[in-house]
């Protein structure tokens, strides 16, 4: 599956799963556009966008970027990425959950639910989803960079094969994958592995 695919099912697993739902998108903040949308009723699409901007401003503005930076100061953070991960957004009529991608931290999520609806049952639910979605981009991006790098060669020892991967959760994925990529000094991907080590998802991947 690509982005799109994929995005595309996690909206249809949010219209499923979250409680009192109204709808639901994904925003690329680096651009502030809209990468689709998923609503109960027809809304103009200026008003969609608005809420795409509005998005990316709740993550990335100003201000919520010079808060980050004391939080991470006064705790003592030294590593990049961002502090806030969910934002969430009481209106007269409507609560609205903002979630920022832990496999690319430039995608948010956004679920839009009543007033009605459970808060414990919203987080639990949209995080599930969420979830789902981080381990389905790792498992596309897993794919193309076993593609980018091509077969084994013919005349390679079996105990120095790379190992296939079944993809099953992002820390299952990034636990295997480091066995085979730090013996050969891939610093780059073990940087980009990191967030999925340190957010303690379970499970267990075996060899195909």
């Amino acid at each position: 599956m690509n982005r799109t695919q994929i995005i595309n099912n996690t909206l249809k697993e949010f219209r499923q799963n979250v409680p009192d739902y109204v709808g639901c998108g994904f925003v690329d903040m680096s651009t502030g556009m809209l990468l689709a949308v998923d609503t109960v009723d027809d809304h103009p699409r200026e008003i969609l966008d608005i809420v795409a901007a509005a998005t990316a401003d709740l993550f990335d503005g100003k201000s919520i970027t010079q808060i980050e930076e004391l939080w991470k100061e006064s705790r003592g953070v030294t590593e990049g990425g961002h502090y806030f991960k969910e934002i969430l957004v009481n209106s007269d009529n409507l609560v609205h959950l903002f979630m920022r991608s832990v496999a690319n931290q430039d995608i948010a999520a956004v679920v839009i639910c009543t007033r009605k609806v459970s808060i414990g049952m919203l987080f639990a639910q949209a995080r599930q989803v969420m979830r789902e979605f981080e381990a389905a981009r790792l498992s596309h991006n897993v794919c193309r960079i076993r593609s980018s790098r091509g077969p084994e060669p013919a005349n390679r020892p079996e105990s120095q094969m790379r190992p296939a991967i079944a993809i099953l959760t992002p820390a299952a994925i990034a636990a295997r994958i480091e066995a085979w990529a730090a013996p050969a000094g891939d610093a780059l991907l073990l940087c980009r592995l990191r967030p999925y080590r340190q957010a303690g998802f379970d499970g267990l991947a075996e060899p195909e």
